[in-house]
């Protein structure tokens, strides 16, 4: 879903923590999730926790052209990573490379 938010201009605000920064890249905001707190995690955060969070939503709110260039450059990173026209090629590549393996 991150993708098809940043292809349609849609800032994305997400956890610096597993393979959403490599989607991300320069296409949203990376936000730390405390090391505590793990899909185990059963326990909701804390309010100093959770801080972080909510001061880069307030940020997108609240500054009209910060929200303007993240939706100019999530669009650009997603037509420049994960647009049909990119990952078409590489996937004919990378199965061709195993095809040839066979």
């Amino acid at each position: 879903m991150a993708v098809e938010a940043m292809a349609n201009g849609i800032p994305v605000i997400g956890s610096a923590r597993g393979g959403l920064v490599e989607v991300l890249r320069e296409g949203g905001v990376t936000v730390d999730i405390p090391v505590k707190h793990t899909p185990d995690t059963r326990t909701p955060p804390t309010q100093d926790e959770v801080k972080d969070w909510v001061t880069a939503i307030v940020h997108l709110w609240d500054s009209p052209s910060e929200y303007v260039r993240l939706a100019e450059r999530a669009k650009e990173t997603a037509a420049q990573l994960w647009h049909s026209n990119v990952l078409i090629p590489r996937w004919i590549h990378f199965l061709s490379q195993i095809c040839k393996r066979i």
